[in-house]
């Protein structure tokens, strides 16, 4: 709310006409008069996840994330949403400046979670999740945090890698992205677990198949690989086609690509979410003319 500059990085495309922030003052406003409060409240968080011993998120504890359905002990998505905290915290002045930190904390979490002959993050630190190596696609907070950056040479692989090992395991297909390859419903709490164990396991996310398709748009732009922007054309395209057929812009689709539906649950069909495709679109579009120029 305070600079468009992050989001610009992220995800780097002309706007078709030039737009000014009008949150800034806002922004700055809530930070005055909220950042002792906010101050406080990152140290409690802090105090609670970071375990100083391993230098990791603690695994005695159970976070909230994107897959609230399923018990992960320290995952991948729970260190990289702690890194980005300490960032922003640091970034807003709520605590003091420590790069060094944010460097060493990011430098663990890759050495930690890369699974370099899989070609893929680890879940999380279970014994289950390490025995059986488990992928789940929340990986891909890397790209909407800024944790890793496609654009950098050193950092391109984590990327590229993980777009391999989704394509060749089908979890963009009939169109992205499932969590992950199979249910792991004894990793659920009781209700998913019994009624919808799929949830949380192998339907499809609208929210990271639009990051999904970023990404590839952003490789396409990087690499000049025509099979990125093909894949990312074919996403768009289905969303799209999906947007027409439900009247609305689901938040979960089953394996299959049906819209998500059991008898206790139905996905929410009218989000505000859609903007996600919007941008996703939006960057298709402009890495194509980029290319084409």
């Amino acid at each position: 709310m305070m600079t468009s500059e992050d989001l610009e990085t992220l995800y780097p495309f002309p706007p078709s006409s030039p737009a000014v922030l009008q949150t800034r003052d806002a922004a700055e406003d809530l930070l005055h008069q909220y950042g002792k409060s906010l101050t406080a409240l990152f140290h409690s968080y802090n105090d609670a996840v970071y375990d100083k011993k391993t230098g990791l998120v603690r695994t005695d504890i159970l976070l909230s994330g994107t897959k609230d359905v399923t018990k992960r002990q320290s995952s991948f998505y729970d260190n990289v949403i702690f890194w980005k905290t300490n960032q922003l915290a640091q970034t807003l002045t709520l605590i003091p400046q420590d790069p060094e930190f944010l460097q060493s904390l990011k430098a663990r979490i890759l050495e930690t979670f890369w699974l370099p002959q899989e070609g893929h993050f680890l879940d999380d630190l279970s014994r289950e999740g390490k025995t059986g190596k488990w992928y789940s696609s929340d990986w891909l907070i890397v790209l909407m945090s800024g944790f890793l950056d496609p654009k950098n040479s050193t950092e391109q692989h984590y990327f590229t890698d993980s777009v391999s090992y989704i394509q060749k395991h089908h979890l963009d297909e009939p169109f992205g992205l499932k969590f992950q390859e199979e249910n792991r419903a004894n990793r659920q709490y009781f209700l998913p677990r019994v009624f919808a164990p799929d949830y949380g396991g192998t339907a499809i996310w609208s929210n990271w198949g639009m990051e999904y398709t970023k990404l590839l748009a952003i490789l396409y732009d990087q690499t000049s690989d025509p099979s990125y922007l093909v894949t990312a054309k074919k996403q768009i395209d289905a969303y799209a086609k999906n947007i027409v057929i439900y009247r609305g812009y689901p938040e979960v689709y089953a394996a299959s690509g049906v819209m998500f539906k059991n008898l206790i649950y139905k996905s929410v069909r009218q989000t505000g979410w859609v903007v996600s495709f919007e941008q996703a679109r939006a960057l298709v579009h402009s890495v194509s003319e980029h290319q084409a120029l």
